[in-house]
């Protein structure tokens, strides 16, 4: 018999062992005693005829080393997977692991449990795709259990976290056809006493790369807040993000601080008192009077009130505050808003600040007008104005009104204080006045005095001669 009549034009893996035996036989290779483990004969009969590739053959030797079983070979075999890269991946990590220390080297079970998982993400549509080397990392994360090359969680909590996320699960039936839970069903599971999230009934996660980003960050500080913030952002995520989303979001403050200006809003912490007035306007866009961008350190994960407090009291340390100043606190598009009180910080409500507590507009009109016009007066301790003005003033508003009068009579009063021009027409005026006053005690003192001395000549009598 030659050695043609065995070999047939086509490339099944019959023809193609066939060819290699006769090679080695050429150059006298010998097996040297190596042991290899032997496919059963249900496996060889099952595949003899299927097409031989470079996958299958680095396939093949993984399994003649013992790094994968009869079950791992014949599913990626018949499963009809483009794993050539993967399996090439697999050998040259084996290969590169004979020069380490035998507690360095991938069992068996490493390199099986990788391919499988890689192999899954490529039989179903519905999987992320994975490479063996990512597969291999899936391996060694925490809070990750992967048996069989299927991943699940580890622990309930991380389990719970995922599921609240969003990430796909699912089962895969006895027929091999994957079913895709629903969220609302994963999350149910949770409230299940006897639910064991890694067990080989509970479900596996499709999401396989975002799971491996996920387990990377979640046990960082503020890892899990990262994570939601950046599937609220529709962003990827690395450790690159996370330092990111640290130093630029999580622990960066902008912080900007008003100095009470004025008391028109009484016991009110409103935005009109610490507003800046001129030209008979007043806007609700304040401008501070300290504006500090404050970063902390990630030394510890703390509740984000605390945060903003930890980052208030940084604020303060540069700047003195004083009494009932306000402090605008941003952080990752969030804004706080405290005040000072007995130099301690308290909440303030956000709403109940920017409101608008009556019509300034109509009021200080009102008020310049009688300013104008010379009718803010000062009766005992009390500023008066009309009464007619008065009444056109609503009854809600007239607390402010009050005080706004006495303001501007303050201010009124202090301008023609520290006015010279007016010091000086003021004390020319009493002057006058006192002179006028002067002259007029005169004139009517001469007055009387004439008056006195004509009476005396009417009352005098004739003198007679003797």
């Amino acid at each position: 018999m030659t050695l043609y009549e065995k070999i047939g034009n086509d490339e099944s893996i019959l023809t193609a062992l066939y060819r290699y035996m006769i090679a080695a036989k050429v150059f006298g290779i010998k097996d040297d005693g190596i042991e290899v483990k032997t496919l059963p004969e249900n496996i060889i009969n099952d595949i003899r005829l299927d097409e031989f590739n470079h996958g299958l053959n680095g396939l093949v030797m993984l399994y003649g080393a013992g790094f994968i079983d009869d079950e791992a070979f014949c599913f990626i075999v018949k499963s009809n997977l483009d794993m050539s890269a993967d399996i090439a991946e697999a050998e040259n990590r084996v290969i590169a692991d004979n020069d380490k220390l035998p507690e360095e080297r991938l069992s068996g079970g490493q390199v099986e449990n990788a391919l499988l998982c890689a192999a899954y993400s490529r039989k179903y549509s519905a999987f992320q795709n994975v490479t063996f080397a990512e597969a291999l990392t899936v391996l060694a994360l925490p809070h990750i259990n992967v048996k069989n090359g299927l991943v699940r969680a580890a622990d309930l909590d991380f389990y719970r976290f995922v599921a609240e996320l969003g990430k796909q699960m699912g089962y895969i039936d006895s027929c091999g056809e994957l079913f895709v839970e629903s969220q609302e069903n994963l999350i149910l599971l949770c409230e299940d006493e006897n639910f064991d999230p890694c067990s080989e009934s509970a479900p596996i996660y499709t999401s396989i790369s975002d799971i491996i980003g996920i387990s990377k960050v979640y046990d960082l500080p503020y890892g899990k807040d990262y994570i939601w913030w950046a599937k609220a952002n529709e962003m990827q995520l690395d450790v690159d993000g996370y330092n990111e989303y640290l130093h630029k979001t999580k622990l960066h403050f902008s912080i900007r601080s008003y100095a009470k200006k004025r008391n028109i809003c009484g016991e009110s912490v409103n935005w009109f008192d610490y507003a800046v007035f001129s030209d008979g306007s007043i806007s609700e866009n304040l401008q501070s009077d300290h504006d500090k961008e404050i970063d902390l350190e990630a030394s510890d994960t703390y509740d984000d009130d605390i945060l903003v407090r930890k980052a208030i009291a940084k604020f303060r340390g540069i700047y003195a505050l004083e009494e009932k100043t306000v402090i605008e606190v941003y952080q990752n598009e969030k804004e706080y808003l405290f005040t000072v009180i007995n130099a301690e910080v308290n909440p303030v409500n956000k709403t109940e600040f920017h409101k608008q507590l009556f019509d300034f507009n109509k009021l200080w009109s009102i008020i310049q007008m009688c300013s104008r016009n010379g009718q803010l007066r000062k009766v005992n301790d009390r500023i008066t104005i009309p009464e007619d003005v008065w009444n056109e003033i609503a009854p809600n508003d007239r607390e402010y009104a009050l005080r706004i009068i006495r303001e501007q009579y303050q201010i009124m009063t202090a301008r023609r204080k520290n006015n010279k021009l007016l010091q000086s027409l003021g004390d020319l005026k009493s002057a006058a006045a006192e002179e006028r006053k002067r002259k007029e005690e005169v004139k009517a003192a001469q007055q009387a005095r004439a008056g006195e001395l004509e009476e005396k000549k009417r009352n005098r009598k004739p003198s007679t001669e003797d």
